[in-house]
């Protein structure tokens, strides 16, 4: 997504772009942080790391939805 792109939505476009970007990584981020929680002791080191990692993927692209926001905010000056 550019930064260009972004600078142009209507206020209705920012907010169906920011949840449907953070819904879906947000499930999986919740649902990986409650299996580790519930499971740790069985899981294996290797399948902790690749939840993890997903948590990790998945919080990057809450990240770049945030930054979506700032953009939006700065270019419309409701910063």
């Amino acid at each position: 997504m550019s930064d260009e792109e972004i600078t142009t939505w209507t206020d209705r476009e920012l907010l169906a772009n920011m949840l449907h970007g953070i819904r879906n990584p947000a499930s999986i981020v919740l649902g990986y942080a409650t299996l580790l929680r519930q499971s740790w002791e069985v899981l294996s080191a290797q399948e902790r790391n690749e939840m993890l990692d997903q948590i990790i993927s998945r919080t990057n692209i809450i990240n770049e939805v945030n930054r979506w926001g700032f953009i939006w905010q700065q270019s419309h000056g409701d910063v």
